[in-house]
Formats: structure tokens, sequence, C-alpha cells
């Protein structure tokens, strides 16, 4: 068994997504999902450990959200690179997150 790594502080280990993995809701070919990524300088990645500080915020919506297997979004250029496992990670300041992907519950409509 190998060694991980467990981010201290208010930061996330995001486990980047590979570019020939690139999905979307939107029928979209993965080309056209990379040029998009790479036009607006965007990442996105899946958490795989959360610091510490984080599970200590008083924010419920926060820590609702921001758990092991949300998908993110951060700009390129944030955190600090790691190879894991032959995988490559970041290391990110709560901050360099832009956005959190969450269901979006079904609204009821009365008639």
């Amino acid at each position: 068994m190998g060694r991980s790594i467990k981010p201290l502080g208010a930061r996330v280990l995001v486990l980047l997504d590979d570019a020939e993995e690139s999905t979307s809701k939107i029928a979209k070919t993965a080309t056209q999902l990379r040029d998009e990524k790479r036009e607006r300088n965007l990442t996105e990645g899946s958490i795989v450990s959360i610091g510490v500080d984080l599970k200590l915020l008083n924010d419920q919506e926060l820590q609702h959200n921001l758990k092991v297997g949300s998908r993110v979004i951060f700009s390129e250029g944030v955190g600090k690179h790691i190879r894991q496992f032959e995988k490559d990670h970041l290391i990110l300041e709560l901050t360099d997150l832009l956005g959190v992907e969450v269901e979006e519950k079904a609204e009821l409509h009365l008639v």
C-alpha cells in the first residue's frame, strides 16, 4: 500500500480530469470541451481528500457541497501540482475553487 497526501488547513486535494475523460451533460465532443476550457482557462476535477479546517467551518452549505467525490472547477495555474498513484492532482486553497457541481432539486410545479 502506498502513501497518500492529506491536505492541511482549508485545502482540498483534487484529482484532475483526464483530457480524454472530459464529459458534459450537453452533447459536445471531447475536443470542443477541451477547446472551451482552454479559452476560459478553467480546469475541472474531483475532490479526493479534504483538509481538517474545512470540516470545522461553520458554513453548513459549504460543508454540504464540498465533500470527497464532489466535482469542482478552478482557474488554470492555481494550486500545487503533485503526482500520486500515477495520476495528476492539485492541492488547492478553498479560495481557488470557483464552483462545485451540485445536483439540481426537482421543483414542484402546481397546476
